[in-house]
């Protein structure tokens, strides 16, 4: 059973709040229509009051969307709201008089309470403030993996306009034990933010395209240890080819993806594909990670350093192994499990089917191009590891992909957290049962004899 603890505490800690735009309600507390001194914004004086201060270097009040870039979590986008209210002084600056935090749910529409409240902090007459929130805890229900996340922050803000604020995030992630010193934010008015709102002074939100390899710039693929640059950065992998095979043979490929802190040699031999390459006839590639936070580049749904190698693994394994582009497959467990399935959806024109041992998706749903089909296998209810419970988020992943259209087998093998090699042979027949070419499933009439009573089609067991 797979229960390394390694980075444990990263992926059991994740801050999983969802990557879509905040939702429409109003917090109870904030008057954005009002000026300084409860005069109408722009309005006339009432009673002989002074007109309303000018907002200069000083943010309007309202309901903001912060979205904050969280560089030591691959660049993972965070969104928050804030409820500001503050008091414009005259040359400039002013008192925010009040800052209340809430978190934004995984279905970008439900917002939280009030996490923590801020009186008082000063903007100096550049616009330049600092925003200590300490031990606020984000509740495991506005996650994505359900655990509550310990967070002590600083936004070190800089007011670019009314409308506009951004600056640097630092502090400490609490529960993964994660200093913060090179994150960023973003924040512009809720009804601006749009669906890239901005996360840093330079950002317009999106990202930009990492490069990749062209075939002639691809290595001699070889049986065993291989390597090349990706993206900037040295990439490992290994390969398992069969002995001979014929000429001008075209053959599948599978990809195998270890879990979080998880040796290769370690998910290798749990899932023993290897033993099966030579009767079965395909290429069997197991990559290396870079040791991020939860394993594989997961949390964001830009291009990323890990889909570049995919893209880069298999473009050389069709310029040098003439691998088949119809019958490219993936499969892992755990942080694999998950990588796999973000494959499935943000590279669903490439990968024919999904072998998924105690998986989930970490960013929300993205309702992909071409709906694959996926097999989810995982331990029950005793699925637990990292402090994470993988039976509610398979269920979780169900309850997105079969109403959405995925073909889905469920198979509680009731083991716990494992990938043991007696189940290899029915996820193989699972795998090899698809094409890209046809996402339509030959299994939706009935699963083959290979498979155990504990597998039922678009169904959890």
């Amino acid at each position: 059973m797979f229960v390394r603890l390694g980075r444990g505490a990263v992926l059991a800690a994740l801050v999983g709040i969802g990557l879509t735009a905040c939702g429409e309600s109003k917090g109870d507390d904030t008057n954005a229509d009002a000026g300084a001194g409860g005069a109408p914004a722009g309005g006339t004086p009432v009673g002989g009051a002074q007109a309303p201060v000018e907002r200069e270097n000083f943010p309007n009040d309202g309901q903001w969307r912060f979205t904050a870039s969280i560089a030591e979590l691959s660049g993972y986008k965070l969104p928050l709201q804030v409820d500001l209210v503050g008091a414009p002084a005259a040359g400039g600056g002013g008192v925010l008089t009040r800052l209340s935090l809430r978190a934004i749910a995984p279905d970008g529409v439900t917002v939280s309470d009030v996490l923590a409240t801020l009186n008082d902090i000063v903007v100096d007459p550049e616009g330049k403030f600092s925003a200590p929130f300490e031990n606020v805890t984000l509740p495991g229900a506005f996650t994505i993996t359900g655990s509550d996340v310990l967070v002590s922050v600083v936004f070190g803000g800089e007011v670019r306009s009314p409308e506009f604020v951004c600056g640097t995030v630092t502090g400490q992630i609490i529960t993964l034990d994660q200093a913060l010193t090179m994150s960023t934010f973003g924040g512009v008015p809720a009804e601006d933010a749009g669906s890239e709102p901005p996360y840093s002074c330079d950002s317009q939100g999106g990202g930009s395209q990492l490069p990749r390899l062209t075939a002639e710039q691809c290595p001699d693929i070889v049986a065993g240890e291989n390597a090349f640059e990706s993206a900037g950065q040295s990439r490992t992998f290994r390969v398992y080819s069969p002995s001979s095979l014929p000429d001008g043979a075209s053959p599948p490929v599978i990809f195998l993806w270890h879990g979080l802190g998880q040796p290769i040699d370690e998910i290798e031999t749990m899932s023993a594909l290897r033993d099966s390459v030579e009767a079965k006839g395909f290429v069997l590639v197991v990559p290396e990670s870079l040791a991020l936070p939860v394993e594989w580049d997961q949390l964001t749904s830009s291009d990323n350093v890990d889909l570049a190698f995919f893209d880069d693994m298999v473009t050389c394994l069709g310029a040098k192994l003439n691998a088949d582009s119809d019958r490219i497959y993936t499969a892992g467990l755990s942080a694999g499990a998950r990588w796999s399935t973000y494959l499935t959806m943000f590279r669903s024109e490439q990968i024919a089917a999904a072998a998924l041992f105690s998986g989930g998706l970490l960013v929300p749903y993205p309702a992909p191009a071409v709906k694959r089909p996926l097999l989810g296998a995982w331990g029950g209810v005793e699925d637990i590891a990292f402090e994470q419970n993988f039976d509610t988020l398979v269920r979780d992943l169900a309850a997105q992909v079969i109403p959405a259209g995925h073909f889905f087998v469920g198979c509680n093998h009731a083991q716990g957290h494992t990938w043991e090699p007696e189940f290899t042979p029915w996820a193989l027949d699972f795998l090899f049962a698809h094409t890209a070419s046809d996402a339509a499933s030959p299994l939706a009439a009935g699963l083959p004899e290979s498979f155990p009573a504990y597998c039922a089609v678009n169904a959890l067991p």
